[in-house]
């Protein structure tokens, strides 16, 4: 009989069960030099081997042998056990009666290695962590279980899934950067058989996404959202970003980042030396290192002084908002304007806005800016009437109108200009 690895100090107790019905067999067991003893009827015989300092694995310490009872067959009603008694943790263990070379020790040690991890942050990690393999020919992967340390704070000793010879298990991390991943795997019915793997796990920053918009702008703004973008990590820190806006003109500025609905805003404050088109760009990035871009088109305007003008709302792209045939140049559909509205309103004098009513008084009364701005918002209204002196009319909507030179504040010097865009509805 052969003994595995022990270590020095422990022993073995060897038990020979015996159950046998009808006539009693006999049997003879003997431990090594020691007295023989015999089996009889139903119980247990025992011996012990110590297993001594310096003994190496795999050492012939004595012999057991026994003669079954006539009418008992093997694995039938002859049993044989170990008792093994390593550093004071008693295991029992099953031995078979092949004979001569029978192997009896602690479950040969379970090897794991573990696999590479990588992930993304926010996003569910789910595969294999490791793979296992066990000396011991009758040895399955059921008989294990593993637990697992994932390096990031979380609950320590998770549950791990045996699949096969694998350890797989499911985790999210919150935040990128590199964690030490641990697993423990243990034999089911040896406890003291165990394994641990540790390695790393290499989490990314999760993708931002930036998208680019069309905003209409008064000049000189300021905290003006100017871009969007989103984080496929689904719990973001919003102190973990920040950006930048180049905004066309040779100019940039650091971008604030804002929270809005389901995704970040990126604002800004900025002053053109000129009214129109300009193309923003637009840079953010993650602490963790993702970074997105995006382009933007902003249109600036500006306001006319003293109130606003107007044009007809059966207009085209093609405006007339000042002259002396104003009425004639702008179609409404609600009527016909009155002849002596010139195309500007004075009340109120404010930034035009859709739904709200205006009025005015008739031709150069109504006391037309000098100059008016190369962007220029302007009131659209679909009807327009008098009461004496005093005409109204309302705001259907409210368009930005490029100008064309030419404009005088006398309705001899007609104001035209194409309309570029609307600001509302």
């Amino acid at each position: 009989m052969q003994y595995g690895t022990l270590r020095p100090g422990s022993s073995v107790t060897l038990v020979v069960s015996v159950n046998t019905s009808g006539n009693p067999g006999f049997g003879q067991t003997s431990c090594g030099a020691g007295p023989s003893d015999t089996v009889q009827g139903s119980g247990s015989r025992s011996c012990s081997f110590a297993f001594p300092n310096g003994a190496s694995g795999f050492t012939n310490l004595g012999t057991l042998t026994f003669v079954a009872p006539s009418n008992a067959a093997p694995y039938g009603q002859v049993h044989m056990v170990a008792q093994v008694l390593d550093q004071n943790q008693a295991f029992i263990l099953g031995v078979s009666l092949d004979g001569p070379g029978s192997f009896i020790s602690p479950d040969p040690p379970v090897t794991m290695t573990l696999d590479s991890l990588s992930a993304t942050e926010g996003q569910s990690f789910s595969g294999t962590l490791a793979s296992f393999s066990d000396a011991d020919a009758y040895g399955q992967p059921g008989m294990y279980f593993a637990t697992i340390d994932w390096g990031d704070g979380s609950p320590n000793a998770l549950p791990a899934t045996i699949s096969g010879w694998s350890v797989t298990g499911s985790h999210t991390y919150s935040e990128e950067g590199t964690y030490t991943v641990t697993i423990t795997l243990r034999d089911s019915d040896t406890p003291y058989n165990y394994a641990i793997a540790s390695g790393s796990a290499t989490v990314a920053d999760a993708a931002l996404n930036a998208t680019g918009r069309t905003v209409n702008t008064t000049n000189g703004f300021s905290d003006l959202a100017v871009a969007g973008f989103t984080d496929a990590n689904p719990n973001p820190s919003l102190a973990d970003f920040s950006g930048s806006i180049d905004w066309g003109d040779n100019s940039s500025s650091s971008a604030g980042i804002a929270l809005s609905g389901d995704h970040f805003d990126v604002a800004g404050s900025h002053s053109y030396a000129d009214l129109g088109a300009h193309t923003v760009s637009v840079h953010v990035c993650d602490v963790g290192g993702s970074c997105a871009d995006a382009t933007s088109q902003l249109l600036v305007y500006g306001l006319s002084t003293g109130g606003n003008f107007v044009i007809g709302d059966a207009t085209s792209t093609a405006a007339t908002f000042w002259g002396a045939n104003w009425s004639a140049s702008n179609p409404l559909g609600g009527g016909t304007a009155p002849a002596a509205f010139k195309g500007f309103a004075n009340n109120p004098n404010a930034a035009p806005a859709c739904g709200a009513g205006w009025s005015t008084t008739p031709g150069n009364s109504a006391g037309a800016p000098a100059t008016v701005p190369t962007y220029m918002a302007v009131v659209v209204a679909s009807s327009i009437t008098q009461d004496g002196p005093r005409i109204s009319g309302d705001s259907a909507r409210v368009v930005i109108v490029k100008t064309d030179p030419g404009y005088g504040p006398d309705p001899a010097q007609a104001g035209t200009g194409t309309v570029v865009a609307v600001l509302c509805p």
